[in-house]
């Protein structure tokens, strides 16, 4: 509190950059008093008089265009196999102004949907070539213990982790993803095109 600061992106994520006298030049970091001096999908707490993130209502233009592109997001991930995280948490981030400590537990719950509903689509197909359900349900056994053991420690780094180190680790690991995916892809055209 009371930093010079050019813009809300200066100050603490729940303070609002704002003019603490009436020279517009002499901007500081302060708290909220009305929900103008946050940022676009923020408003002010009345009692903290801090800056959160808005709740679902009213419904911002940009709120039904990240629900679009997670619905789409969503469709292509189950199609290719994957959770979605690397797609919904950059939205989030990017587009409605989430924090990465916001948007890594809201993703989780957008993946949570997409699981339920590919168990749902599998759960009684067969296996084209073997005689044995699609899910092959012994390795399932194998992997899931581990991933949610994973998934414990993930929690616990989001909450002890600060955030600008959450954002360099997404960053970093969706840089090597997209980087292996797309090597993988044109070696796979490749391979198509010798055939």
């Amino acid at each position: 509190v009371g930093r010079p600061c050019e813009s809300n992106a200066d100050c603490a994520s729940t303070l609002a950059c704002r003019n603490a006298t009436a020279d517009a030049a002499n901007r500081t970091c302060s708290t909220c008093e009305i929900d103008a001096h946050c940022d676009t999908f923020e408003i002010c707490n009345g009692d903290t008089r801090e800056c959160a993130h808005k709740a679902l209502f009213p419904v911002h233009a940009m709120d039904g265009v990240v629900s679009l592109l997670i619905f789409s997001g969503g469709a292509f991930a189950a199609g290719g196999g994957l959770g979605g995280g690397g797609i919904f948490v950059p939205l989030l981030v990017l587009l409605v102004q989430f924090s990465a400590k916001d948007a890594v537990p809201l993703s989780q719950a957008c993946i949570l949907g997409l699981a339920l509903t590919n168990v749902a689509m599998f759960v009684f197909k067969r296996h084209p070539y073997a005689d044995r359900p699609i899910v092959h349900y012994r390795l399932a056994i194998v992997m899931v213990p581990a991933m949610l053991l994973g998934t414990v420690f993930g929690v616990l780094f989001n909450v002890m982790f600060p955030e600008w180190l959450i954002l360099v680790l997404l960053v970093l690991v969706l840089g090597i993803a997209a980087y292996r995916t797309f090597n993988k892809g044109i070696r796979t055209l490749r391979k198509e095109r010798e055939e």
